[in-house]
């Protein structure tokens, strides 16, 4: 089971808490799977430009998720211990978000 978490600020990042871990090729099939139903039910400015994929969510006392650590750490691979992706309309997929990437878009040397 997955559940979406809102979006992040001015990138429409959404957090999904998984009850199992991705791994290998289960990924990419997962990844473009969920590309595909972003794509067909969400209009272009409502999908997710990051996902961060979590086993474990932070609850505050009312049993609601606390976005304000997640806010804090971002998109930044060296903040977030859990996996990240972002989208890639060349391949109409989203693909794992490593420092590399991370630098190339905090320099605006990447468009979405």
């Amino acid at each position: 089971m997955a559940s979406i978490l809102g979006h992040d600020g001015r990138a429409c990042m959404a957090t999904l808490l998984l009850n199992w871990k991705l791994d290998g090729a289960s990924t990419s099939a997962f990844l473009k799977e969920l590309w595909d139903h972003c794509v067909d039910t969400l209009p272009v400015y409502a999908r997710p430009v990051f996902l961060r994929i979590t086993r474990d969510l932070e609850m505050t006392s009312t049993i609601k998720q606390t976005k304000v650590s997640l806010k804090k750490e971002g998109f930044e691979p060296l903040l977030v211990s859990d996996d990240l992706f972002y989208i890639d309309k060349k391949t109409s997929s989203y693909l794992p978000l490593t420092e590399h990437v991370y630098r190339t878009i905090v320099a605006q040397q990447m468009s979405f």
